[in-house]
C-alpha cells in the first residue's frame, strides 16, 4: 500500500489563441481563426487570468491504469475529494466502474428481476425504465444526473399522474440504480442522495369505505358464484385482488376455518410474506357452491398462469358488476373498486379496537406505518358521526 497516491492537478481556464494576422481572440483549441482563417495549430496559447480547473490522478491497482476524475474549480472540494479517493484506495473501497449503456443494464436488471422479484415488480420495472429512457434518452448509467430525474418527474406530471404514481416510479428507479451501485456499474446512487427534492406531497390517504348496504347490493349483483365468493373474500379477508385469484383449493383449511395467503412461483405477496386469516362463515358458505369444482384445477378462481393479465380482467369485469348494482355517480364512474373491500376490512378492524400490529399482520403490511395510514379513515368517520350527533342539539 506505500505505493498508493493521489495526485492533485490543476490546469489554467481561460486560455486563449491570439491570430498573429489579425490579433483576434480564439479558443484554445481552434486550429484556424474564426476571423481571418489563418493557421493556428502552431500558435502558442495565452492564459487569459480566468483562474483553475482541478483534477485528482490515481492509479488503479487492479487493471494498473492511471484514472482521472474532474472536481472543478474549487480547490477545497478538490482537496477533499482527493483525500476521500486515496481513503477508498488505502481501505481497499474503491472498485472501478464498469462501463455500460442504458440499454444494457436496463435488460441485465430486468433480467434479474423476473427471476427474484414478482410479476407486478417486475413489470412495473421495465414499463419506469422505459418511460426514464424515453424522456432522458441517457446514453449510459453514469450521464444520470439530478437534472435529468428532474424532468423525467415534471414529465410525469405533465402526464397527469397522481402524486403517488410519480413517487412509486422514483422509488423504482432508486431501487434499480442501487442495483447497478452493486454490480458495480455506477458509484453512487444518483437517485439516493436527492430523493427528498423529488419525491412529491401526497395528500393523506382516506381510504374508501364500502358500507354493508353497498356490499349487499354488489353481492347480489354478481353474476355467478365465483364473483360472490371473490367479493366475500375481499370483504371479510381483505385480500387483494391478485392473492384472490392466486388462491388455491389446498389454501383453504375448513378444518380450523383459516385462509392460508401464500407465496408462489407465479404470485408473490406484496411484503413477501405468508400469513393465515380466520375463515368467517360467509366466506366458507360462498365457497360452498364452487367445491364440485375442486378436482378440475388446484386454483380456485382462475387457471394461475398469468395472474396479472387475470387482474385486469378481473377489474374491468367488477365495474360492469357495480354498474349494475348502480354502485356509480353521476358521471358513471364506479363508487368503489376490489381494493376498496380490502380498505373495508382494515378499517372495520381499527374501528372495532383491534390492535394496529395485528391488523398489520391480518393485512399482509410490511410496516405498521402503512396500517396506521388507515387511521385517517377511522378518525374522519369518527368526526363525522360526532357532528352527525351534534345536530341533535340543533334548534
Amino acid at each position: 500500500m506505500a505505493n498508493v497516491s493521489v495526485l492533485l492537478l490543476k490546469r489554467k481556464k481561460g486560455c486563449i489563441k491570439l491570430c498573429p494576422v489579425c490579433d483576434a481572440k480564439n479558443t484554445a483549441l481552434a486550429t484556424g481563426c474564426k476571423k481571418c482563417k489563418a493557421d493556428l495549430q502552431k500558435v502558442k496559447r495565452s492564459y487569459a487570468g480566468k483562474g483553475f480547473s482541478y483534477r485528482i490522478r490515481w492509479q488503479d491497482r487492479e487493471s494498473g491504469r492511471f484514472r482521472e476524475e474532474t472536481v472543478g474549480s474549487d480547490v477545497v472540494l478538490a482537496k477533499k475529494r482527493q483525500g476521500e479517493r486515496l481513503k477508498e484506495l488505502l481501505n481497499g473501497e474503491y472498485r472501478e466502474v464498469k462501463q455500460i449503456s442504458f440499454k444494457g443494464f436496463q435488460e441485465n436488471y430486468l433480467s434479474v428481476c423476473e427471476k427474484t422479484k414478482s410479476e407486478g415488480h417486475h413489470m412495473e420495472s421495465e414499463r419506469t425504465l422505459r418511460f426514464f429512457y424515453d424522456v432522458c434518452k441517457p446514453a449510459n448509467l453514469s450521464k444520470i444526473d439530478f437534472a435529468m430525474l428532474e424532468t423525467f418527474r415534471d414529465k410525469r406530471i405533465e402526464d397527469k399522474l397522481s402524486p403517488a404514481t410519480v413517487n412509486k416510479e422514483i422509488r423504482n428507479l432508486q431501487a434499480a440504480f442501487g442495483y447497478a451501485v452493486e454490480y458495480g456499474f455506477l458509484k453512487h446512487n444518483p437517485v439516493k442522495a436527492v430523493r427528498k427534492k423529488l419525491m412529491l406531497k401526497e395528500p393523506e390517504p382516506v381510504p374508501v369505505i364500502v358500507e354493508p348496504q353497498q356490499y349487499k347490493m354488489t353481492l347480489e349483483a354478481c353474476p355467478d358464484t365465483r364473483w360472490k365468493a371473490m367479493v366475500t373474500i375481499g370483504y371479510f379477508a381483505g385480500l387483494r385482488l391478485g392473492e384472490i385469484l392466486a388462491l388455491e383449493w389446498k389454501d383453504m383449511d375448513f378444518r380450523v376455518q383459516m385462509l392460508h395467503v401464500r407465496n408462489k412461483l407465479g404470485h408473490k405477496t406484496k411484503s413477501r410474506k405468508n400469513r393465515s386469516i380466520p375463515m368467517f362463515g360467509d366466506i366458507e358458505k360462498a365457497l360452498e357452491p364452487l367445491q364440485p369444482d375442486i378436482f378440475k384445477g388446484s386454483f380456485i378462481f382462475s387457471d394461475g398462469k398469468s395472474i396479472s393479465l387475470d387482474v385486469k380482467n378481473a377489474s374491468r369485469n367488477f365495474k360492469r358488476i357495480l354498474k349494475q348494482a348502480d354502485m356509480v355517480d353521476e358521471q358513471g364512474d364506479s363508487l368503489f373498486t376490489m381494493h376498496n373491500l380490502r380498505d373495508t376490512f382494515i378499517t372495520n378492524l381499527l374501528q372495532t379496537g383491534t390492535d394496529p400490529k395485528t391488523v398489520q399482520t391480518l393485512a399482509g403490511h410490511s410496516s405498521v406505518q402503512t396500517t396506521l395510514k388507515y387511521y385517517a379513515g377511522v378518525r374522519a368517520k369518527g368526526s363525522a358521526d360526532a357532528i352527525e350527533r351534534l345536530k341533535k342539539f340543533a334548534v
